[in-house]
């Protein structure tokens, strides 16, 4: 069994006076949940969490393409399929790993978006006018300053800009085994 999972048992102690008890993360309750079932590291667990995503998948794609969606069983299917993609990563990595790798892919995909400038813009025409398909600029709002991005008009998906910068997660991926 990982160590780190030991310190997630508890969070507080009964005293005779009321103690100020920070609430767990997501990742410290899956990693918490994990302790108590005491999941091991195991190529068999590997196996298994794989088979979970890929279930959960699928439920929760079959929710969403009900002809009346259910807010409810999408919300619950997402959260399912949410747990057992942290309970994978928590087989190979730490809570603050894993933290620390989605602040760093976080800021990647916000370096998708540059500050509306006339330079950024006609970066931004330059950068379509390379791809392949229907492409537009679209603008947008962070802290009060609009903010431009590269939007595919035929899927709707958010394009890497001529600014995008990949997350750097190798200190993390080869960090504590």
């Amino acid at each position: 069994m990982f160590g780190f999972f030991k310190r997630f048992r508890r969070r507080a102690t009964i005293a005779p006076v009321a103690l100020e008890v920070q609430p767990l993360t997501v990742i410290e309750q899956v990693a918490r949940t994990m302790y108590v079932f005491q999941v091991e590291r195991t190529a068999e667990n590997w196996k298994l969490y794989s088979a979970l995503i890929r279930e959960e998948l699928g439920e929760l794609d079959r929710e969403t393409r009900k002809k009346v969606v259910d807010r409810e069983s999408v919300l619950k299917e997402s959260a399912d399929l949410l747990w057992v993609v942290l309970s994978k990563l928590l087989l190979e990595f730490t809570p603050e790993q894993i933290e620390e790798a989605i602040a760093r892919v976080a800021e990647s995909n916000l370096s998708k978006a540059m500050p509306d400038t006339l330079q950024n813009r006609n970066a931004m025409q330059s950068y379509i006018a390379t791809l392949d398909g229907e492409y537009s600029i679209v603008e947008t709002d962070l802290d009060n300053e609009a903010w431009i991005f590269v939007k595919n008009t035929a899927t709707g998906k958010y394009q890497k800009g001529p600014q995008y910068q990949k997350p750097v997660l190798t200190d993390i991926a080869v960090g504590d085994e």
